[in-house]
């Protein structure tokens, strides 16, 4: 668990200092986020057996829900509710819960996307949905806080 943790680490640290890479490319536009828009976003996966688990960073919310918790960037107040096309958990409506860095500097799209990272039940779930959902999809904001 250690060996996975200080890789995850390295891996995040990488990223980072290739995000603040002068000859990289950055978001020239920042994309509406008023409710009813539709913005280009990469869609990712996470669930409880991965290091932080099911742990969240909204203060009120003790633990990730299948099927709700969303992690976004700090642009999506917590709370904020959004619709990911063809994604069959619960009601297709899902929560901003959490964060995280690699979200918040939008490390899965290489800085150019928002990032949604989609809590599941399990890794095989995960894996699954990461293997038959498109990378990139028009996410719809349907309310905010």
């Amino acid at each position: 668990m250690k060996l996975i943790t200080t890789c995850i680490a390295l891996l995040l640290c990488a990223n980072c200092s290739a995000l603040s890479n002068p000859k990289i490319k950055k978001p020239s536009i920042v994309q509406q986020t008023t409710i009813g828009s539709k913005i280009r976003a990469r869609v990712t996966y996470y669930c409880s057996e991965m290091p932080f688990g099911s742990k969240v960073a909204q203060p009120n919310i003790k633990k990730a829900t299948p099927g709700l918790t969303i992690a976004a960037h700090p642009n999506f107040k917590f709370g904020t509710k959004v619709s990911i096309p063809g994604m069959k958990m619960g009601k297709n409506e899902f929560v901003v819960q959490d964060r995280g860095i690699a979200i918040t500097r939008k490390v899965a799209s290489h800085g150019h996307h928002y990032v949604f990272d989609v809590f599941c039940k399990s890794r095989k779930e995960m894996q699954r949905l990461a293997r038959t959902m498109p990378e990139y999809m028009n996410i719809t904001i349907l309310s905010k806080p």
